[in-house]
């Protein structure tokens, strides 16, 4: 009887020990659904919010007459799809995936129609009806996720944030051409760039875990091992990304064996003809942003930043993501010289070194221009200088290569 009572008592244990298991896990199952909910309602509402200024300043692009105004209404397109495509970067959904793509082309279609606008000094009639149309889109592709978002709140199991239901996204005819080509051809294969990725990060090939590949800003293979991240961009060829993940101690390091180590780190990873342009140390890492120098021409789009651990001297971070979505060949004719560049700017700024043809971008436009690097004389406003160089500021000046216009003007110290 006793060895009975113990026999049902064990498999009343058991069952009480299972059915505590079972329900742990669904919970845990139930917070991992709320979370990813959560965070897909975070994503709809930031979405939503980018669309509708989105849509808002499309709908001034289409009205507008004024070159000037159109190329800011695009900076704030181009910004807001941008950050949209940022969002979305880290999710394998297709479905946002979908979006991403929509995002990523609608900036091109608006740099398309900021450069026809500067060129021919006006937008015909089905240029304006084509923006109408981009703005439509965006309303209803706001409208959409502000629906879907109700739904996410509401707790409903139609959760999708599916685009495929909307209109097609129409086309854009500028001088002829319809939608950009923004295809680019893979140049190094996945088992190539996993290869090049292990070597980066001073592991096995196999103990690499992918990623989803990475489209915009550019394409790129992407993989993780532990804390550190990775990407190859795939029509470079290189590493274009690196994120190690590390916790910085003492400062150990001085300033110049840091940029030392950034330099070597550059050429390691096959960046060429790379000139420092600035450099801060924050965290107690050493931060050094480069540029693209060769051929005579600086080229400030083609940048790539590296940190430093100020404490063991090792390379905490890259990013060569602007390099590896605006590397290409260039022209290099300006219509005015560098004396008449030099005659555009204050007489009051002393030039210190040769002006150097460089290339820089504004409101999403690339400019050739003369850079211009000078000293202005502030001792005047100055009641205390414990010496003559404390009194100069430095300034660097780029001047259109094409009208001798300022078009920025950058404070140095």
């Amino acid at each position: 009887m006793r060895k009975k009572i113990r026999i049902i008592s064990f498999f009343v244990a058991l069952t009480a020990l299972f059915s505590y298991s079972y329900m742990a896990k669904e919970r845990q199952w139930q917070d991992f659904h709320n979370s990813q909910e959560r965070q897909r309602f975070e994503l709809v509402l930031s979405l939503n919010q980018h669309a509708g200024e989105i849509a808002n300043a499309a709908d001034k692009a289409a009205l507008t007459a004024s070159p000037a105004f159109f190329a800011e209404q695009t900076g704030i397109i181009v910004e807001n799809t941008a950050a949209s495509r940022q969002l979305l970067q880290g999710y394998a959904d297709g479905e946002l995936d979908h979006l991403r793509r929509f995002f990523a082309q609608l900036g091109e279609y608006y740099l398309q129609a900021q450069g026809n606008f500067f060129r021919e000094k006006k937008l015909t009639q089905n240029n304006r009806t084509a923006l109408r149309q981009l703005s439509n889109f965006c309303t209803e592709l706001k409208n959409h996720l502000e629906l879907t978002s109700m739904r996410l709140l509401k707790g409903e199991e139609d959760t999708q944030t599916s685009v495929h239901s909307l209109a097609e996204l129409p086309k854009i005819a500028f001088g002829g051409d319809e939608r950009p080509n923004t295809e680019k051809t893979a140049h190094i294969s996945k088992d190539e760039a996993a290869k090049l990725a292990a070597k980066t990060l001073e592991i096995n090939a196999i103990l690499l875990r992918e990623l989803p590949d990475q489209d915009e800003p550019y394409p790129a293979f992407c993989w993780y091992y532990g804390k550190s991240r990775v990407k190859i961009s795939k029509e470079r060829a290189l590493v274009s990304e690196l994120t190690q993940g590390v916790r910085v101690g003492e400062i150990l390091v001085s300033d110049e064996d840091a940029e030392k180590v950034a330099r070597k780190f550059l050429e390691n990873m096959g960046y060429n003809n790379m000139t420092l342009t600035h450099y801060v140390q924050r965290d107690g890492l050493g931060i050094f942003d480069f540029i693209c120098d060769e051929n005579d021409l600086l080229c400030y789009p083609d940048s790539a930043r590296v940190s430093v651990a100020m404490d063991t001297g090792e390379v905490s971070g890259f990013d060569a993501g602007a390099y590896a979505a605006n590397k290409k060949q260039r022209k290099t004719a300006p219509k005015i010289s560098a004396e008449q560049a030099q005659s555009e700017i204050s007489r009051e700024l002393r030039v210190i070194e040769e002006p150097r043809l460089a290339i820089i971008s504004k409101n999403g436009r690339e400019f050739l221009c003369w850079q211009i690097r000078c000293f202005s004389d502030t001792s005047e406003v100055k009641t205390v200088s414990a010496n003559a160089e404390d009194s100069l500021r430095e300034y660097i000046i780029f001047v259109d290569a094409k009208n001798g216009m300022e078009l920025e003007v950058i404070i140095v110290t």
